[in-house]
């Protein structure tokens, strides 16, 4: 969840593969308004919008770090997963691998709302020297003048643990790990 004090948007995450209600497309999110902010609207009606991402941002990832800054009304998304095709994904199954978030993106979405009803969607290219990962927390610190973000924890290096949730090679990714740690 992305959000400043008015409004929040729902982005990512893993559906169950059932036929019991409609999946978003690629492209697709849903935001809720609450209050109105900026310029008066004359239809201004408190509840669900969906919402039209950009083609640089897809809805498909999951196991992210999401952290928002309601008062510079800016939100981020870091890294998390993604499925081998890019395409959907769902709950991890050893029957469909192709829709099983495995890889780890290496993207950080910024979500600019300081226009409501014209929020901006921005996907950037994590540089060489900041790993991906799944499951980070992420946080906003006020500092300087933009502030700046800090990820925290999560795994470089995801395959060590297979489809059925065990270990593969521990060892491995606890040293990257530590070594990413310190570069930061």
């Amino acid at each position: 969840m992305l959000a400043n004090d008015h409004q929040w948007m729902l982005y990512g995450g893993m559906p169950k593969d059932t036929s019991e209600f409609e999946l978003p497309e690629k492209d697709e999110t849903w935001k809720y308004e609450k209050y109105q902010y900026g310029v008066e609207k004359e239809a201004f009606s408190p509840g669900f919008v969906r919402e039209t991402l950009p083609e640089s941002v897809s809805n498909y990832i999951a196991y992210g770090g999401a952290a928002s800054a309601p008062s510079e009304n800016k939100a981020w998304y870091f890294s998390g997963l993604v499925s081998p095709s890019g395409g959907e994904i769902f709950e991890p199954s050893v029957d469909d691998p192709d829709r099983t978030a495995v890889n780890v993106s290496r993207t950080l979405i910024t979500l600019d709302m300081k226009t409501q009803q014209e929020e901006t969607w921005t996907n950037t290219t994590l540089g060489r020297d900041i790993p991906g990962r799944a499951n980070p927390e992420l946080v906003w610190v006020p500092v300087g003048e933009q502030g700046i973000l800090v990820a925290l924890g999560g795994v470089v290096e995801p395959d060590f643990v297979d489809i059925l949730g065990e270990f593969v090679d521990l060892e491995k990714n606890v040293s990257i790990l530590s070594s990413s740690i310190a570069r930061w």
